[in-house]
């Protein structure tokens, strides 16, 4: 669709992966369902479950894995910026002009950069306890360590821009990928750029007012930040944590989790 912005067209709300809420809370995102219906993409999608918002809101959920891709409205094989959003891992996201402050946005938004002959994406990913929980039981679970979700969700963005960003419509080069963010998403940068899991995902980077240390935790002390939490919400029966987690209300979760929960070291992401 032709955005509000002249020479600009967006594609807004785009699943990236399925929605991280049930059997998928606190686990790797898992791939998108197919899908046989037309997605119009002239709506942005929810953004993460946060706080400081309504959540009986539509514009907030735990299906909020999605993405938005701002291309110019002329033809050509175009360079990539994915723009990763900033908010302390605590709040915020991909959709214009919703990211917070509404004065603060507009800074970010991609019409300049698609004024220039850039295809930009921006995108959700999970955030504070529901991105970052890391916890012995899941480590054990999971086989390689807890926690970073929000850090994945980033990565199924950047494999998703692989996969489809040279289609005609968005007219962009996968081999040709910036990755930006500011804040925690400068972070988030960093972070991706030691990963081995984002090998090959991006080529270039640019951090904006982020850093990576000291804020970066060892997964020994993320887990015993995490352990804590199961026994504010009645979920602390040996064995059973991680099932009671998945089960409660997204709600409850938000009104128990601590100040800290943060991309750690966990050895495999």
């Amino acid at each position: 669709m032709e955005d509000e912005y002249t020479g600009v067209v967006a594609f807004k709300g785009i699943h990236y992966a399925a929605p991280p809420r049930g059997e998928n809370r606190f686990r790797p995102r898992a791939p998108p369902a197919n899908r046989s219906e037309l997605l119009l993409a002239t709506a942005y999608g929810s953004k993460c479950a946060q706080t400081g918002g309504s959540f009986g809101s539509a514009s907030v959920s735990e299906d909020c894995l999605y993405l938005n891709v701002f291309t110019p409205d002329t033809t050509g094989e175009f360079p990539v910026m994915v723009w990763i959003h900033g908010g302390a891992f605590v709040a915020g996201s991909g959709n214009d002009p919703e990211n917070g402050n509404p004065d603060y946005q507009p800074t970010y938004h991609p019409k300049v950069l698609v004024g220039q002959g850039v295809v930009v994406v921006t995108l959700n990913y999970r955030l504070r306890i529901l991105g970052f929980l890391s916890h012995p039981i899941l480590s054990v679970e999971s086989g390689m360590g807890s926690g970073n979700y929000g850090i994945m969700d980033q990565q199924a963005a950047l494999a998703w821009v692989q996969s489809n960003i040279e289609e005609e419509e968005y007219g962009g080069d996968p081999s040709n990928v910036t990755i930006f963010g500011e804040s925690a998403g400068g972070h988030s940068v960093m972070t991706q750029l030691v990963s081995s899991q984002a090998q090959g995902l991006f080529h270039k980077a640019i951090v904006q007012s982020g850093t990576y240390a000291p804020s970066q935790l060892s997964l020994p002390l993320a887990e015993a930040i995490g352990a804590a939490t199961p026994m504010t919400l009645g979920c602390d029966s040996a064995g059973d944590s991680a099932a009671c987690l998945r089960r409660l209300p997204v709600q409850a979760i938000l009104a128990a989790q601590g100040p800290v929960y943060l991309p750690s070291v966990d050895g495999n992401v």
